[in-house]
């Protein structure tokens, strides 16, 4: 009874849903990660007088466009484009989020507390997502991810506009 529902009905795979091989998306995957590695990388030696907002904020572009990609029929080279976009963007604005978290709280409490808040979200996420795509449309799921991506980019503009010259958040 692996996979199945209540209903005896099983749940949609991404590759029945998309009509992708599972061999597309595991190539997808498997160069997406490898551009992941790329991403983290090269956050790391972003020259320092970029700053982080607009490294921060071509991330999240990255992401976005990687999931507004994934919306409606998709095809292979569509799918491994959205996949690199999304791997990418995500782990180069991890440690440059990091490092905002590091200049918020000298303590470095924040930074710490960031596994356990990455951790919880790994949870969250599926079990938000996965009522959304019951139904076998990864849409909702999809939108939810490039409006959370918008949200969370407000904020850290929002973050950035109110922190003051010197570094030290406004009061």
């Amino acid at each position: 009874m692996r996979g199945k529902r209540r209903h005896g009905v099983r749940p949609p795979s991404s590759s029945a849903a998309s009509q992708l091989s599972t061999a597309i998306i595991a190539r997808g995957l498997s160069i997406g990660t490898l551009a992941g590695v790329v991403g983290a990388g090269l956050a790391g030696i972003l020259p320092k007088n970029l700053g982080r907002l607009t490294p921060l904020l071509l991330g999240s572009l990255c992401i976005v466009v990687g999931f507004w990609m994934l919306v409606g029929r998709v095809g292979p080279i569509a799918y491994l484009v959205s996949i690199v976009l999304i791997l990418f963007g995500w782990n180069f604005v991890q440690p440059l989020l990091s490092g905002m978290c590091c200049d918020a709280d000298g303590r470095g409490r924040i930074v710490c507390a960031m596994a356990a808040i990455q951790t919880f979200g790994m949870g969250l996420g599926p079990a938000i997502a996965a009522p959304m795509i019951a139904g076998g449309s990864f849409a909702g799921a999809v939108w939810l991810a490039i409006v959370a991506m918008i949200a969370g980019s407000g904020f850290i503009v929002a973050e950035s506009l109110l922190r003051k010259p010197d570094g030290s958040a406004a009061a």
